[in-house]
């Protein structure tokens, strides 16, 4: 993984993923940028040919919330979807999540966890040859680092 900056005033971010039979994975992505945008992007590079935008594909297969979802989390006082990166450069994982107004509860569903104070939005995993979109991980793909968010009450951590 390769940054233009070191902590959180990167511009921009990449990482590699080596994969099976001459393929490579890559996800980039600009600083801030929400998940819906142009902000990261996935490619994939088969035999050393130039990398193919794979991104509207990813997004296409679904799993993250839709819109309207969405607009139900934020409408009570979540954030819009942000990529969790902190482990990518131990993982070939990225989990997406909201967080929640401390001021302000969610109504709690199948998505909110962490007591209602963050909406799992899905993991994006390189899984050797593609990326997919993942609701649930192992807990050897998304590693306990200590913080009580990363080791309890995650109900989309499998074996923890």
């Amino acid at each position: 993984m390769v940054t233009d900056r070191s902590g959180s005033n990167f511009r921009y971010w990449i990482r590699s993923f080596a994969g099976t039979e001459g393929t490579t994975g890559y996800l980039a992505q600009l600083n801030g940028c929400p998940a819906w945008t142009v902000g990261m992007r996935a490619y994939i590079s088969k035999d050393g040919r130039a990398p193919e935008d794979v991104t509207a594909t990813i997004l296409a297969r679904g799993g993250f919330p839709d819109e309207k979802a969405m607009k139900k989390y934020v409408d009570q006082g979540a954030s819009e979807l942000f990529a969790q990166v902190r482990k990518l450069d131990r993982v070939p994982v990225i989990r997406w999540v909201a967080e929640a107004d401390p001021d302000q509860e969610l109504v709690l569903d199948n998505r909110t966890f962490d007591h209602g104070g963050l909406v799992h939005g899905g993991f994006l995993v390189w899984a050797g040859d593609h990326f997919e979109v993942r609701q649930k991980v192992t807990a050897a793909m998304w590693p306990c680092d200590g913080k009580p968010i990363d080791c309890d009450d995650d109900p989309f951590v499998e074996g923890r």
